[in-house]
């Protein structure tokens, strides 16, 4: 026996979508299941959806719903993004922009200002020697995690975004913790949802202005204070990264 909620969750998670005839969609079931509640009840906790190819089975004509909403009603049901991961809608985007893919991170050297960007997955605030707060946010692509620290410095401009938002842009200076470990230290974050549409009205060089001029740009503990390059000097990675799509 199954009861309406947890049949509600499998046609949002999209678990009858292997038996659905061409012409019918998840919002289609989802109208059956109201309907057999409301003129059938409860009978034994069990209800019945019809998923025949019989010629009266035919289509509200309600528009199933996008890409985007199934990802959500996954993660909301299932708690992780089964047909896709919830940022590659972005990833013209981020191309666009120059954003490097986690994955890509571990073969750059230290020092160099990066942008990455994802989906939240952890903030958190430990305790540290120093005493001073740090926010450690871990942010997932479609190659995989990414961690960054917002310290003191940065913390007060962007903080509230990093509570704030699910989906990410994070500027930063890459740290080497190791020959495989790698970590960001921010200097800067956005929503990314905001960003996103930026780009849609204004264009990439409007997104790029943004960035440029926000605060944070100073807070690179790496940068050359002689040998050939003037103290400020920034080395960003605008080059295309290539994003896997899955």
């Amino acid at each position: 026996q199954v009861s309406k909620d947890v049949t509600e969750n499998i046609i949002l998670a999209g678990g009858f979508d292997s038996i659905l005839p061409s012409q019918l969609n998840r919002r289609d079931l989802l109208l059956q299941l109201s309907d057999l509640e409301h003129n059938l009840g409860v009978i034994s906790n069990q209800l019945i959806l019809d998923v025949s190819t019989t010629p009266e089975n035919v289509s509200s004509g309600l528009p199933d719903f996008t890409k985007s909403e199934n990802i959500i009603n996954e993660l909301q049901v299932l708690g992780l993004d089964a047909s896709s991961h919830l940022v590659n809608s972005y990833i013209p985007f981020f191309k666009d922009l120059g954003v490097t893919p986690a994955k890509s991170l571990v073969s750059l050297t230290g020092g160099r200002e990066v942008l990455v960007a994802g989906v939240k997955v952890t903030t958190q605030t430990p305790p540290v020697r120093s005493g001073k707060r740090v926010i450690f946010l871990t942010i997932d692509d479609p190659t995989g995690p990414s961690d960054a620290a917002f310290f003191e410095d940065v913390q007060s401009h962007y903080a509230s975004t990093v509570y704030d938002s699910v989906l990410l842009l994070v500027r930063g200076i890459l740290r080497r913790t190791g020959p495989r470990g790698v970590s960001v230290r921010a200097t800067g974050c956005w929503d990314l949802g905001e960003m996103f549409t930026l780009y849609q009205q204004k264009g990439i060089s409007e997104v790029r202005k943004v960035i440029e001029l926000s605060p944070g740009q100073k807070s690179n503990p790496y940068r050359a204070k002689a040998g050939g390059m003037s103290v400020g000097r920034r080395t960003l990675l605008t080059s295309k990264s290539e994003m896997i799509e899955l």
